[in-house]
């Protein structure tokens, strides 16, 4: 055996082979275990879940899984609190390597602007159900001297005159003024929707 092994290191080529076989497999087992360290191999966190709270409040949630975070975009939800988390991803209960960055969507601080449409010269449930699919809540219908009947003839905001194009918070409080189908009568209103009392904007 003693002599094989002395033929076989005796020979350059064979030695050379042996060598370079011998490195090969060193640098595949280092990187390995570099690439081991590297992505913390059996080592994850779960995402906490964040989502309705301010970002300040949820920092302290990543921070304490070893978890970074980068606000990417803003979105408008009516119910959700301004500057609140609404969205995440990865999603909460993901499991994720240490120090992985879970990118946050948060509810936009100011209000939505609404496109007001074309409602004059239609009839008040038209006009209503028009209003109301954009996602307008507060309607209000004013009666007012006209020869038609149930036609919508204006609509006003905050006192004031709305025409279509303008743009309108959706929380605003919207009046239509729907003719009453005579010149004689007096104006009277009605309430189509019954809210907390709140600002017009």
């Amino acid at each position: 055996m003693k002599k094989f092994w002395n033929f076989i290191w005796s020979n350059p080529y064979i030695r050379n082979i042996l060598v370079a076989m011998g490195i090969l497999f060193a640098l595949v087992i280092i990187t390995l275990w570099i690439i081991s360290i590297y992505t913390q191999h059996g080592r994850a966190v779960v995402v906490p879940d964040a989502k309705g709270l301010q970002v300040e409040e949820a920092a302290p949630f990543f921070e304490k899984n070893t978890l970074r975070y980068e606000v990417i975009d803003s979105s408008f939800i009516r119910n959700a609190a301004p500057g609140s988390i609404v969205e995440m991803m990865p999603q909460a209960g993901t499991k994720v390597k240490e120090n992985r960055i879970i990118y946050l969507t948060i509810n936009a601080f100011s209000t939505q602007m609404f496109t007001i449409p074309e409602v004059k010269d239609l009839s008040q449930r038209q006009a209503i159900a028009m209003l109301s699919a954009i996602g307008f809540e507060h309607l209000n219908v004013e009666m007012v001297d006209g020869i038609y009947r149930d036609l919508v003839v204006g609509l006003k905001a905050n006192g004031k005159v709305v025409n279509a194009g303008d743009k309108l918070p959706i929380k605003s409080r919207l009046v239509l003024l729907v003719s009453s189908g005579n010149t004689s009568t007096e104006s009277d209103s009605i309430m189509i929707e019954t809210t907390s009392d709140e600002s017009w904007f």
